[in-house]
């Protein structure tokens, strides 16, 4: 009896763990497929993949991030924004989703939010070049000439320590 009992339980964990598998496969074929959507600017077709993975795993933060940036692509940025203020409220770290979101606010200048997604990014990545090139933009567009040099400063020299880093590896 006990045998039969752990012969269904073995095969009951083998199924769970096949169908899991194939889940993830499938998700990841969708999301292969929506980047390449993405990649020949068919960006409709991309967000029908997005959607599709989102219906089956709604925290899904490449699926978020990859319909984010593809309705940001259509100009379509008040549905990117909704987007990515979800990835984010799933993973605050998420450096793509914070730098799209700091895009966005370059474009519809706003220039606090953008200071703030400029910092938080600096505090994940202090070697985030393109951070200081929005704070950069932001603190021009208030008036803060000082504090736009500074950031301007700060983006050079990455970009100088990355040149060195690329020659380097040659």
């Amino acid at each position: 009896m006990y045998k039969t009992k752990d012969m269904f339980l073995g095969l009951f964990v083998c199924a769970a763990f096949f169908l899991n598998a194939t889940l993830y496969a499938n998700e990841l074929t969708m999301l292969e497929k929506a980047q390449q959507e993405k990649i020949n600017q068919k960006y409709n077709k991309a967000n029908y993949y997005y959607f599709k993975i989102l219906s089956k795993q709604a925290n899904n933060e490449d699926a978020l991030y990859g319909l984010a940036h593809s309705f940001h692509c259509l100009n379509q940025n008040d549905r990117a924004l909704i987007e990515v203020n979800k990835l984010l409220s799933i993973n605050l770290n998420s450096e793509n989703g914070l730098e799209l979101r700091a895009l966005i606010n370059v474009k519809n200048q706003l220039w606090n939010n953008v200071l703030s997604d400029a910092s938080l990014l600096i505090e994940i990545n202090p070697m985030n070049a393109q951070a200081y090139a929005y704070m950069d933009n932001a603190y021009s567009a208030l008036g803060n000439q000082a504090a736009s040099d500074e950031a301007m400063k700060q983006y050079r020299k990455i970009k100088v320590m990355e040149e060195n880093k690329n020659v380097d590896e040659l």
